[in-house]
């Protein structure tokens, strides 16, 4: 009924308290191209990489401006694109270069629940307009963003949202929202036992054949078929920090952020 695969001695590729002892990373992000995985660290100030080649680390810092660094976006353009307080951190992973850039937030960065990209735009969540908010890039920016939901929605509660062609909006208690060109599609998920009940993240994309949701409280990655079909999930005693997980389904490869440590799994669900 589970279908739990239980990690017992999950891969640790990198600790970045090793290369800063006050590292407190939030996110992940893998950028494929040269192979790399990015966490970003706001109380740090820094984003550090980690080559999965010969799995070294090392740490980017600009002049202080990396204050948010929420809600990592790869794009079609090959960059990672962060929400960095009033604007946008944009990170080129092919010389690890990083730029500022503006964005035009109607209801300022408060009330921005979740960013993705979906070709060479970014789209945003806004609580407070219920709303999601698509952005074209501009010169050194993302001016106005344009409404994207043509149906009424309340997300309030939403803390998740992911593209690949229709966007999935996750809200805290394990409900996924599919809309496409703007309307909801009628969607559910097959029931997980336990039940999902405060969950963080979800992600899905035009080269994932998968639904991935992770629920930190209880320490697994809980997988779905692009149907709402409950595939398995991932649990281990060893994540009591789990902060987030990126995927590569090419190598059947999962990556995992506990406290400031990044650990590999071999994923089970492709075979």
């Amino acid at each position: 009924i589970m279908h739990a695969v239980k990690i017992e001695n999950p891969s640790e590729l990198a600790d970045f308290a090793k290369l800063n002892p006050g590292a407190n990373p939030e996110n992940i992000i893998i950028s494929p191209a040269p192979g790399k995985i990015y966490a970003s660290d706001s109380n740090q100030k820094k984003i550090y990489s980690l080559s999965l080649s010969d799995k070294t680390s090392t740490s980017i810092t600009k002049d202080n401006q990396l204050a948010g660094l929420k809600y990592p976006a790869y794009a079609k353009d090959d960059n990672i694109y962060y929400l960095n307080g009033n604007n946008i951190i944009l990170l080129n992973p092919k010389t690890d270069e990083i730029s500022p850039l503006t964005i035009n937030l109607k209801n300022g960065p408060q009330n921005i629940l979740g960013m993705a990209s979906y070709n060479n735009k970014l789209y945003l969540i806004d609580k407070k307009d219920n709303q999601i908010y698509s952005y074209t890039k501009s010169g050194n920016g993302f001016p106005n963003g344009a409404a994207w939901l043509k149906t009424p929605a309340l997300l309030s509660d939403a803390v998740s949202l992911s593209i690949d062609g229709s966007i999935y909006i996750l809200k805290k208690n394990g409900q996924l929202l599919k809309y496409l060109k703007g309307k909801e599609e009628e969607f559910n998920l097959d029931a997980v036992e336990p039940g999902l009940a405060e969950v963080k993240k979800v992600m899905v994309s035009p080269e994932l054949n998968y639904i991935y949701i992770l629920e930190p409280a209880k320490q697994r990655l809980v997988v779905f078929d692009k149907t709402g079909k409950f595939i398995l999930q991932y649990k281990s005693d060893k994540f009591s920090d789990l902060k987030d997980f990126t995927v590569d389904e090419k190598k059947k490869v999962i990556y995992f952020l506990n406290g400031s440590s990044v650990f590999e799994v071999q994923g089970e669900h492709f075979k």
